[in-house]
């Protein structure tokens, strides 16, 4: 039986959460190697939707659930893509007074992936609302 340690991080940072003007809330970034920045923006009604969770209780979507869905996920949005391992899992608040005690997992998923016809390395960022929602990453603030 395999068993799942977990280290819970709460990531605060000025970027987390800010609501922008299109209706979106920014759950996080990410900036690559080149200095370009990927955002992660959840529509407010999917925040809202989610389920709230405090700590007494296990998250209101499980790991191993999580883990089914977002490779459904990357199957869908990336067929060539071959799951080998997830090099961290994040549980984080989403750090905004309009929605109380939201949640979100932050995933770094690994595997290979048929890029032109050659078979390369390619890791992904997922970030997944406690009701499996998946946000699409963006290039820019919206």
């Amino acid at each position: 039986m395999k068993q799942w340690v977990v280290i819970l991080v709460i990531v605060v940072t000025s970027t987390l959460s800010v609501v922008a003007g299109s209706g979106r809330v920014c759950l996080t970034q990410n900036m690559d190697e080149n200095g370009v920045r990927t955002y992660f923006m959840a529509p407010r009604a999917a925040v809202s939707n989610s389920p709230s969770w405090t700590l007494k209780s296990e998250p209101p979507m499980p790991i191993t659930q999580a883990m089914v869905l977002v490779r459904k996920w990357l199957k869908s949005k990336h067929p060539s893509f071959t799951f080998e391992e997830m090099s961290y899992l994040t549980l984080a608040k989403i750090w905004n007074t309009d929605f109380s005690n939201r949640w979100y997992y932050s995933m770094m998923m690994q595997g290979r992936a048929t890029v032109d016809g050659t078979e390369v390395s390619k890791c992904f960022s997922v970030i997944m609302l406690m009701d499996g929602t998946v946000v699409e990453p963006c290039d820019k603030e919206e």
